[in-house]
């Protein structure tokens, strides 16, 4: 196809030349390379390009192995749940913001987040399954109240000491005749 008069092509997108100064201003302002990227607003790829041709004078290793931090040390994570919207903080549910939580999934974050120990708050069990390697505890509410999520109402029980203090697990029955 023969050119027009008038016709440009297209040259794609300018160089941005990043300079080790700027690097370096948004290693400043970040806690990872990733947040870095996000801070001047180009994506990782980029960023990794332009660090690695920066060495530091003092450890020989590129601005960008320096800036590592695979382990997310001190980056607040926004937790997802399985269809990708926001979790609901535990400060929320503390609160009582959120009264639909499933118990087994609060149990779940409780432990993740070590905000209880793995154990019983009675007896003290902590024996794993073999099978799932888990430890067989229910949440318990201090005060009975199911829709009271406040922190301090909030224990671990084993099974037998859920079946001790609070008889069935869905709520007494009467036995008698």
């Amino acid at each position: 196809m023969p050119f027009q008069k008038g016709h440009k092509l297209a040259t794609g997108r300018n160089a941005l030349n990043l300079t080790e100064a700027q690097i370096r201003y948004a290693m400043a302002n970040s806690k990872s390379n990733a947040e870095a990227a996000r801070f001047l607003k180009i994506s990782n790829d980029t960023y990794k390009k332009y660090a690695d041709l920066y060495i530091d004078s003092v450890s020989g290793k590129t601005l960008y192995a320096i800036h590592s931090n695979m382990a997310g040390k001190n980056i607040r994570k926004i937790m997802r749940n399985i269809k990708g919207t926001r979790m609901t903080s535990l400060e929320d549910i503390y609160a009582g913001k959120k009264p639909s939580i499933k118990h087994w999934l609060l149990k779940d974050r409780l432990i993740t987040n070590c905000v209880l120990e793995e154990k019983c708050n009675h007896c003290g069990f902590n024996e794993r399954r073999v099978i799932d390697y888990r430890i067989p505890l229910i949440l318990d509410f201090i005060d009975g109240n199911k829709l009271h999520f406040a922190k301090e109402n909030l224990q671990l029980l084993c099974y037998n000491c859920t079946f001790l203090l609070r008889g069935n697990l869905h709520g007494k029955k009467d036995l008698t005749p």
